[in-house]
């Protein structure tokens, strides 16, 4: 299983912060390739689901993910669950 954690320091409220990280429609503003994210309806929480579209150097890949654990303002996690399509180009 793949896990990845970075920690760096912002001056900005814990609150606002992870409200920005964990909005998955801000995810193309700092992505480091052009991707597109759709979102399940309702508030994040287990089980909510996203779709994600992107373009990197090699390839094309879509993918879904769902929240794991969700603990406002210090916890979000999710699996992606398949990858739904992926073209090299």
């Amino acid at each position: 299983m793949f896990s990845r954690q970075v920690r760096i320091t912002i001056d900005a409220p814990p609150e606002a912060v992870f409200d920005y990280v964990s909005d998955f429609t801000q995810h193309p503003e700092w992505s480091q390739a052009p991707m597109s994210v759709q979102v399940s309806d309702g508030p994040i929480a287990p089980g909510w689901t996203f779709q994600t579209h992107g373009e990197g150097k090699w390839a094309k890949v879509s993918a879904k993910g769902t929240v794991t654990a969700y603990q406002r303002p210090s916890l979000i996690t999710y699996r992606i669950d398949a990858v739904t399509d992926r073209t090299y180009v």
